[in-house]
């Protein structure tokens, strides 16, 4: 079975400061069928969001300039809006258990990845139950 995506277009939210990996990205998840929507690092990130994007899934590097994968995620937290968007780090270097912890992640990819990994992370975290809207993230 390939994408499970029936009748909408799901959103996944890209922050990733590498031009090549936005634009692999990019291609994997639209022709998976997915809208995609691109930032730069986590300012950038921030600025849609309070400009009313609301993903399915963010993917999100941790190292970045601007805002990095710790300070973005310290913010989305804070927002009760936010906070329940599933967040998929996806990062080349090897994280700390601690460094983990802080991010606390949905998931988690190694670059590089493929694209079925990368697919099935991004539709797992969107299959995945929610909390209710009153419930602490």
């Amino acid at each position: 079975m390939e994408s499970r995506v029936v009748g909408r277009r799901y959103t996944v939210l890209i922050i990733d400061d590498d031009e090549d990996t936005l634009e692999v990205v990019f291609e994997m998840l639209d022709g998976a069928g997915y809208e995609v929507v691109l930032a730069h690092d986590g300012r950038e990130a921030m600025e849609l969001l309070i400009n009313g994007l609301r993903p399915a899934v963010i993917m999100l590097d941790v190292m970045m300039p601007k805002a990095n994968g710790n300070t973005f995620r310290i913010w989305q937290r804070a927002r009760p809006e936010l906070a329940r968007i599933p967040v998929l780090v996806a990062t080349a270097a090897p994280l700390s258990k601690n460094a983990l912890e802080e991010l606390s992640p949905d998931g988690q990819l190694d670059k590089p990845f493929d694209f079925r990994t990368l697919k099935d992370a991004v539709q797992s975290l969107i299959d995945r139950p929610r909390p209710s809207p009153g419930a602490t993230p």
